[in-house]
């Protein structure tokens, strides 16, 4: 095939990208109502490429923990510390 039409060529280069996707681990893999917004995934991946590079230098996100659950955390370890 020679030429394709507009919408022929960008539902491959489409589907190419979504199935790129998969080859990434699972926790990379963007979510698929982001798939066909390419800022979005922009966005997206730089946070990724920010998480391997935070994980590289030692430093590692922590999820959302609650205060409570500091305060807890502290005081066993001032337990073991002393």
């Amino acid at each position: 095939m020679t030429r394709a039409g507009w919408d022929l060529t960008e539902a491959i280069g489409a589907a190419n990208a979504v199935l790129g996707m998969f080859e990434l681990p699972a926790e990379e893999i963007p979510p698929a109502h982001l798939w066909h917004h390419s800022e979005r995934l922009e966005e997206w991946f730089a946070a990724i490429k920010q998480q391997r590079e935070d994980r590289i230098k030692g430093v590692e996100s922590v999820p959302d923990a609650d205060d409570d659950d500091n305060a807890l955390v502290n005081e066993l370890a001032k337990g073991l510390r002393d």
